[in-house]
């Protein structure tokens, strides 16, 4: 019964693909490209990957916001925010916010399926909520790594429907 809903899902996803058509002209790229991404911080300073974030739950009530804009060969494209030790993804990385961007209304959470701008919470709890209906802790991870303070990266992780072809922007950030 699970393979038979994989290979429904993969049939729904290959099918969606194929129904852009037009490359170009229907909004796809031939790869995933990130075309701006920025988060600003409690202290209202925004980044798009150079300034240092500085992270803290006792600033602003910790709100942060996270925006991006991103296209894929594919109709659909995955979009997610991790807490990094370093600006490279890594599979033990902390996923805090992710969507498929370009689906039919109303599971798009992109608006023109291509960007969005999300409010954050850091929390004195050493958690994040982004309003999605899920709560993230990373007290595990900021134990398992640098501890607080510390210096770590906000990623964008940005795909393909198919995660055949990914992309990722860092944003360095002091986690208080």
């Amino acid at each position: 019964m699970k393979s038979i809903r994989s290979l429904s899902l993969c049939a729904v996803v290959l099918a969606l693909s194929a129904c852009a058509g037009g490359g170009e002209e229907a909004g796809m790229t031939a790869e995933t490209i990130i075309y701006t991404a920025s988060v600003t911080d409690p202290t209202g300073v925004t980044s798009q990957g150079t300034e240092v974030l500085t992270i803290a739950a006792t600033t602003n009530g910790g709100r942060f916001s996270v925006k991006w804009k991103a296209s894929a060969a594919t109709p659909n494209y995955v979009a997610y925010w991790y807490i990094s030790v370093d600006p490279y993804f890594q599979s033990d990385d902390e996923q805090f916010l992710g969507f498929q961007c370009g689906l039919p209304a109303p599971y798009d959470h992109c608006a023109n399926q291509k960007s969005a701008n999300w409010e954050c919470e850091y929390r004195s709890d050493v958690s994040i909520d982004c309003g999605d209906g899920y709560d993230t802790s990373l007290s595990s991870y900021f134990s398992r790594h640098n501890g607080l303070p510390g210096s770590y990266y906000i990623l964008l992780r940005a795909c393909d429907g198919l995660f055949e072809d990914c992309k990722v922007q860092a944003f360095p950030a002091n986690f208080y």
